[in-house]
């Protein structure tokens, strides 16, 4: 499974704590709010992270995450 979207949470604060006990965080530290979660933790590898700094139409950046499915 992927979830992605903006979940108004920094890192580190309590929700999100929460969200990744069983979600991975591809972004890490890079995104204040906005989020690609993964599940299954070993499911994925993470290929590419960009973060774009460009923001035209929103407040936020853009995020482009490259994932691998490594489970058969």
């Amino acid at each position: 499974m992927i979830l992605a979207g903006d979940l108004n949470a920094r890192p580190g604060s309590p929700s999100i704590d929460l969200v990744t006990k069983k979600w991975e965080n591809t972004l890490g530290e890079q995104a204040r709010i906005d989020y690609v979660l993964v599940r299954p933790r070993d499911g994925w590898k993470v290929v590419e992270v960009k973060i774009v700094d460009e923001r035209v139409v929103s407040d936020h950046k853009p995020v482009l995450v490259t994932l691998e499915w490594n489970r058969q």
